[in-house]
């Protein structure tokens, strides 16, 4: 999807546009990453003052911890360099490994990793959030089977609980999205992407989360 579309820009020009002055947004997240690969990000390079964070996960980043296995230049998601061409990324990062997993040869960095422990950047952005006190609110995004069983898998509940119990706002994406708006079982359409920032916009404003006042009002 072009830049545009994608729903941190989408929000960035609607919270703009409410109240009358330039807002940006950050998207700090990455192909493969948990809650805390994005902290140890927000820890790294982050060092400007922001107002709020948003947190957009799924059941499955309940647990989802780093496992520092080797992956750059050996998994053909994560290349050592950019492709020339989008047709040659098209056949190196989806059509050669798609027929290789036909075949049975798939390099399987998980294979023998233990993912059953929670997640830690949960408890770090949660604390963050308390120590630096800045408004945090969780997206809990669902998969497709999840959407059609109109409920959250056991690691989805489990990350509710635990948002619930350390009081931290969040969204669940069941009760916005629908499956027409998906690309796969997980990744959206842009017509998602409008969605979630539709119901994410909504909330900031509802919970006053910025603490502007609005051009508008």
């Amino acid at each position: 999807m072009d830049q545009k579309e994608v729903l941190s820009s989408l929000l960035e020009v609607k919270l703009s546009e409410h109240y009358g002055c330039e807002i940006a947004t950050f998207n700090i997240s990455a192909g493969s990453w948990g809650p805390q690969n994005a902290y140890n990000f927000l820890q790294t390079y982050i060092d400007f003052e922001f107002d709020a964070m948003v947190l957009l996960f799924s059941s499955h980043d309940y647990h989802d911890n780093m496992h520092f296995r080797k992956v750059v230049g050996v998994e053909p998601a994560w290349p050592v360099d950019q492709p020339y061409l989008a047709t040659t990324d098209l056949f190196t990062g989806y059509v050669i490994p798609k027929l290789n997993s036909w075949f049975g040869n798939r390099y399987d960095y998980l294979q023998g990793f233990d993912d059953s422990a929670v997640n830690p950047g949960w408890q770090l952005f949660i604390d963050y959030a308390k120590i630096h006190q800045k408004p945090l609110i969780v997206y809990h995004h669902p998969k497709t089977n999840e959407i059609a069983d109109k409920a959250y898998v056991k690691e989805g509940d489990s990350l509710q609980f635990l948002l619930a119990r350390n009081e931290v706002d969040y969204l669940s994406g069941l009760n916005f999205e629908k499956e027409i708006d998906f690309m796969d079982d997980i990744h959206l359409e842009a017509s998602g992407h409008i969605v979630i920032s539709d119901a994410i916009f909504d909330f900031i404003l509802e919970k006053n989360t910025l603490l502007l006042n609005s051009a508008k009002e």
